[in-house]
């Protein structure tokens, strides 16, 4: 069994018993992210905070961002 499966295996067991609104801390490229669930359309609210670097900014700051998130119909 891959690393992979194991990872997801784990993840859909925790949807299981944790509770229904989860935060999630990751390290990733928030611009692929941003991309794929635009492309998704999987979300209907979105909300990405980053901290990074001393940079401390959230989406919600971002007016362009924010305009081409409400293109694809997702709340930020």
């Amino acid at each position: 069994m891959s690393y992979d499966d194991t990872s997801s295996i784990v993840l859909l067991n925790l949807g299981q018993i944790l509770q229904v609104n989860l935060s999630l801390t990751l390290a990733i490229n928030t611009n692929d992210l941003e991309e794929y669930i635009m492309k998704q359309k999987r979300v209907e609210y979105l909300a990405i905070s980053d901290k990074l670097f001393g940079n401390d900014k959230n989406l919600f700051s971002l007016k362009d961002e924010v305009k081409e998130f409400e293109l694809y119909d997702i709340k930020v």
